[in-house]
């Protein structure tokens, strides 16, 4: 039993994958099914209540009509060791696979992989296209094993959730391998390397020379299983030129979109540059006013200055007259009332000037 401060185990992904094991003192990759154009697919689903990591390799088998889903089943009570590390640099075939970063799931185990195929299947299993072959013999090999890598989208598994698994087997928590429930559609293959088995694919020499052909006979015309693969190859190719289309709509659809978008941001922006030309342009020409009023106002200023300044003199003389008049007034027998005319008539001529 786990302690009450380990982490939730939670972890449910399928994933596109590239397999590495190590097979004679030599490090195997293998990315390609069949059809080739198919992915290896690698299924982790893990709960406190449950564990499932297989790996699931496309291929055509004798017996069995169209492509078959052959699983490999990983017990996960069986895995001593689990470890992982996001791969800076990798095989030529997961690069070829992968045009993104990725990482590297390693595991140690201490029993044997087992093979789930359709009931159909002919046993021995024997492949229906050469690449099957291919795939069949990778299988063999990687049977033989208890220590592989598994190279998947380093964005498909968080770091958090990589760290709970190695936690998990550390600790012993995955749950231990149950049988499946019974299911007439596929059955266990022991596929370990035999003395007796058939060489692989790739070991084999060429053919001896066929017998000579008589032109006058007719072309062999395919099997019914050949013509259905390759018919199946093709629609799997043109589901995935399909699918690759659609995305290129899509994103095609949505760059257009954002282009539109960018346009009425660049129009708006446009408008918004002339109407601050056109308020530039209104205050310019309201500081000029301003400042023409400014010059006319110190010009009038100015000339209120000068005629206050002849005021003034003005005012000294009349007032000087007016004392000159009050000193000689008893001596010459001058009436009060000439003098307050005489005053009023000077206040009302500097009224009148200052006034004009």
């Amino acid at each position: 039993m786990s302690s009450s401060t380990s982490p939730c185990l939670d972890v449910d992904e399928t994933t596109p994958a590239v397999v590495e094991w190590e097979h004679d003192g030599a490090t195997h990759c293998f990315a390609k099914p069949d059809p080739k154009i198919d992915s290896i697919m690698l299924r982790i689903h893990l709960s406190e209540l449950s564990a499932t990591v297989e790996l699931r390799f496309p291929m055509n088998l004798k017996g069995v009509e169209g492509i078959s889903p052959v699983a490999v089943s990983i017990d996960p009570s069986s895995i001593t060791s689990f470890d992982f590390a996001f791969a800076s640099t990798a095989p030529e075939a997961v690069q070829e696979k992968f045009k993104c970063p990725v990482v590297c799931l390693k595991f140690e185990t201490n029993k044997n992989i087992r093979l789930f195929v359709p009931t159909a299947a002919k046993e021995p299993l024997a492949p229906s296209r050469t690449q099957s072959g291919k795939v069949l013999d990778a299988l063999r090999k990687l049977s033989a094993t208890t220590s592989f890598g598994i190279y998947v989208d380093a964005t498909k598994l968080s770091k958090a959730e990589l760290q709970s698994i190695s936690d998990a087997v550390k600790q012993t928590r995955l749950a231990s391998f149950h049988d499946q429930p019974a299911n007439t559609e596929t059955k266990v293959i022991d596929l370990s390397p035999q003395d007796d088995a058939p060489p692989a694919y790739d070991e084999t020499g060429s053919p001896p020379p066929a017998p000579p052909t008589n032109e006058r006979k007719r072309r062999r015309i395919s099997s019914s299983d050949e013509a259905r693969d390759e018919l199946a190859q093709i629609w799997a190719e043109l589901k995935a030129r399909s699918e690759r289309d659609r995305l290129v709509h899509q994103e095609l659809s949505a760059l257009r979109q954002e282009n539109s978008s960018l346009k009425t941001d660049l129009d708006q922006l446009r408008q918004q540059v002339t109407t601050f030309r056109e308020d530039f342009s209104s205050l310019q020409r309201d500081v000029e006013q301003l400042q023409g009023q400014d010059k006319h106002s110190a010009d009038v200023l100015e000339g209120y200055d000068t005629r206050l300044v002849e005021l003034r003199d003005d005012l000294e003389d009349l007032d000087a007259k007016v004392d000159s008049i009050q000193e000689h007034r008893d001596e010459n027998g001058v009436a009060q009332s000439f003098l307050d005319r005489v005053r009023s008539d000077v206040y009302d001529d500097i009224v009148t000037r200052l006034t004009s």
